[in-house]
């Protein structure tokens, strides 16, 4: 896939296969006015919207069902999503 989730944890009985969670998915994709986010939307908490260069273009912290990326330059970007329970997922995004 192209997607992949971090969970730090310090629980010692926590295992592999429970911190690994369906991969969210975004839709469209490419895509040039708006982005929508097509499950696990209720656990989200932030989401930062980052270039290829490594820069913060575009922040969330409420609304994440739809995120507008028509002000954004065409290239590739990745979603950095922050969970309830600290896992941070991260989903490439093509804009064009």
């Amino acid at each position: 896939g192209e997607n992949f989730i971090i969970k730090m944890t310090d629980d010692p009985t926590t295992s592999v296969a429970e911190s690994i969670k369906k991969p969210t998915v975004i839709y469209p994709n490419p895509g040039n006015k708006s982005i929508r986010l097509g499950n696990n939307v209720e656990s989200i908490v932030h989401i930062d919207v980052i270039s290829l260069l490594g820069e913060n273009v575009h922040s969330l912290q409420k609304d994440f069902e739809s995120i507008d990326v028509s002000t954004l330059p065409i290239g590739f970007y990745m979603l950095k999503i922050k969970r309830i329970d600290g896992s941070i997922e991260y989903v490439k995004y093509n804009k064009n």
